[in-house]
């Protein structure tokens, strides 16, 4: 041929699982496609002619995914925990370096001893794992922490029913002995990407480490540049957006910590929250203090205004908090109204928050009672 021409395709999807999968343990293969139907047979009578009679078409008109239950299983499969059906479960946690799996009683207390629970559920999960990791098809170094076990002999019964287990595996895998403290390293070769890989994407918001910032840590980092930049900068005045979580740590019960800040600094600070920004960041805009008071203070003292009034992690009951364009409002009596929308009086206005009330509902008074 003349180049460039191609020298190799991958094989289909079709063929592959034909070929990988479709093996003499498996009773049925189904399918809902009349024309991959055909091409099954067509391949099987090629690959596997005994298996012919085992490929069914797929004719009702329930989703096929439905019918089976497919989407549940493939759902379970995303989930770090697998519950086992004595009450215990399994914990996966995948990594770049390995892959450990924790074995716990969970629900399961046994009706005999405490060293019979631990067998049975450590043999219970043994299956559960050489299943798992099939279904995922994880590779690489594999740590299994199973509960410790007193025996020689229960542990080297544990580790006869993953071995067994494993059997029923095409990857190749090693698995070494159990240590003292019941772990079992062992290796299971890679075939390709993991359910895991192959189905998700890192977390845009953690970047992918399962974990964020506290409030309270982002809150003493915004501290810290502010006063690096007041120390830089003489504009009399700075604008922080934050997100309202970090907001509340930022301004402290009461506004006890800005007002704190503003006497380090010796520089007046306007604190704004936003819904849409990341939780770890923040922006600090340095200004005139005259142009930030005319831009910002939206609300007037003694005005009413209606808000969803929310729950203040750094008070407590009867007090509660508003957001009024990212201006909070530390409510005095709010408490009973936490989740619903009220009318809210601005008495006290500073900078970052302003100290209100619930407006209450009058009380009626019925005139045909005595008073």
């Amino acid at each position: 041929a003349q180049a460039p021409a191609v020298i190799h395709t991958e094989l289909s999807l079709l063929f592959r699982t034909i070929r990988d999968s479709f093996v003499s343990d498996v009773s049925k293969f189904i399918v809902d496609s009349p024309s991959a139907y055909e091409k099954i047979l067509g391949l099987v009578e090629m690959l596997s002619p005994k298996l012919k009679s085992r490929v069914e078409l797929y004719r009702k008109r329930d989703p096929i995914f439905h019918h089976f239950g497919i989407d549940q299983e493939i759902e379970r499969l995303l989930r770090s925990r697998i519950w086992l059906k004595s009450g215990g479960y399994l914990v996966i946690d995948e990594s770049e370096a390995l892959t450990t799996i924790d074995v716990n009683t969970g629900k399961f207390i046994g009706s005999t001893s405490l060293a019979d629970t631990i067998l049975r559920t450590n043999l219970e999960a043994a299956s559960e794992v050489a299943r798992q990791l099939r279904l995922r098809d994880i590779g690489g170094i594999i740590i299994i922490d199973f509960i410790d076990m007193d025996t020689k002999k229960d542990k080297d019964a544990v580790m006869a029913a993953l071995k067994n287990e494993l059997t029923r595996d095409r990857a190749r895998t090693k698995v070494a002995h159990i240590s003292p403290l019941g772990l079992i390293e062992m290796t299971r070769k890679r075939t390709g990407e993991t359910i895991i890989g192959q189905m998700t994407s890192h977390c845009p918001y953690c970047a992918g480490r399962g974990k964020i910032l506290s409030p309270e840590t982002v809150s003493m980092r915004c501290e810290r540049e502010l006063g690096k930049m007041a120390a830089e900068v003489d504009d009399e005045a700075f604008m922080i957006t934050m997100h309202p979580d970090v907001a509340y740590m930022f301004i402290g019960a009461g506004g006890d910590n800005v007002q704190r800040l503003e006497e380090t600094i010796h520089r007046a600070i306007y604190v704004r929250s936003d819904d849409d920004i990341h939780r770890e960041q923040y922006r600090i805009v340095p200004g005139d203090m005259q142009e930030m008071d005319r831009q910002l203070q939206r609300i007037k003292p003694r005005q009413i205004v209606e808000l969803p009034i929310v729950k203040h992690p750094l008070t407590q009951a009867p007090r509660a908090a508003a957001w009024a364009d990212g201006y909070l409002i530390d409510l005095e009596n709010a408490a009973p109204f936490i989740g619903e929308r009220a009318k809210v009086r601005v008495r006290k206005m500073n900078r970052s928050f302003a100290i209100g009330e619930v407006v209450l509902p009058a009380k009626v008074v019925d005139k045909s009672e005595p008073i």
